[in-house]
Formats: structure tokens, C-alpha cells, sequence
């Protein structure tokens, strides 16, 4: 079993801008999906942002980012980032949230 966490940056219309930073200091292979990618277009006027991206370098260097829609409220500052768990299976993940006590009803 092998879990690895990714910061994921929350941003308004400059995530793209963030995620090219990223590549540029860390290298790797940059993945942008935008809300018009993923068929999820709400308002017209923010198809080409980014609804998903990562850069992930060979070195270990990870962060995921995207653009919060305008239907959502964003603050800088509140809610900055999540935080992205992943494993072999959606199971194993699971697993972690079902036996932790605090996670418990």
C-alpha cells in the first residue's frame, strides 16, 4: 500500500499562471484541464480555465491547481488550498477515513 498527498492551490483565473510557474521551477509534465475540456462549462466567460491541473516532476515535485468558478464564493486567503490523497484504490483511501475515530458520526 502506497498513499501520496498532493497540495492543491486554489486560485481565481490565475491558475494556469501558477501551474506554469511550477513547470518552469520544477520541470516535469505539466496536465491542464479547463472547464471546456471537461464538458463542464457553467459560464461562458471561464471555459479556457482550468477545472484540473498538475505538475508532477521525476524528482517527487507534486501540486495540483484550478480556477474556483464565480458561482462559487472565493476568498483569498479562506480555504487556500486542499489537500489531494491518493493510493492503489479507491478502497484503500477509504479505509484511512473509515477507521479513523474523529471521522465517525
Amino acid at each position: 500500500m502506497t498513499i501520496k498527498t498532493t497540495t492543491h492551490l486554489n486560485f481565481r483565473n490565475q491558475a494556469r499562471d501558477a501551474l506554469d510557474f511550477y513547470h518552469s521551477v520544477f520541470g516535469g509534465e505539466p496536465v491542464l484541464v479547463s472547464y471546456k475540456d471537461a464538458g463542464a462549462v457553467q459560464n461562458p466567460d471561464e471555459a479556457d480555465q482550468i477545472m484540473w491541473g498538475q505538475v508532477a516532476s521525476d524528482a517527487g515535485f507534486s501540486i495540483m491547481a484550478y480556477d474556483v468558478p464565480s458561482r462559487l464564493s472565493y476568498a483569498p486567503g479562506e480555504i487556500p488550498v486542499f489537500v489531494s490523497v491518493r493510493g492503489d484504490s479507491a478502497d484503500e483511501i477509504s479505509g484511512y477515513w473509515d477507521n479513523c475515530p474523529k471521522a465517525r458520526p
